[in-house]
């Protein structure tokens, strides 16, 4: 498929948006120097069409950097399990992001107690 004019149009606009945003960024705060990794689970066991919906949000400090809302594929028999398999997800997010610092940061964040 070759470039159009549309596509080129288009790769001007966008070259465009990144010279005028390059200053522009996102902060994220420790707030009272709180380096910490926190996550928060729960889960809806036998919703609708009997699978359970499973959601976690990730902290960093006070700062939300992760968050997910989903429907399990998994089909649990009971809530205890239901909320094993959403821990089991959460906690995979929450190991992958760690070591996401440590490999950016050269130090692992310590997660909740």
């Amino acid at each position: 498929m070759c470039a159009t004019s549309t596509h080129w149009n288009a790769l001007e606009i966008l070259i465009a948006y990144l010279r005028g945003t390059k200053d522009l960024g996102i902060l994220i705060s420790t707030g009272n120097g709180e380096n910490k990794l926190t996550c928060y689970v729960d889960v809806n066991w036998g919703g609708e069409g009997n699978r359970s919906t499973h959601s976690y949000l990730l902290l960093h400090g006070k700062n939300p950097i992760a968050w997910q809302s989903k429907r399990q594929v998994i089909a649990a028999s009971s809530t205890a399990q239901a909320e094993y398999i959403a821990l089991s997800f959460a906690a995979k997010e929450c190991l992958w992001i760690s070591h996401l610092f440590a490999s950016t940061t050269g130090h692992l964040v310590p997660h909740m107690p």
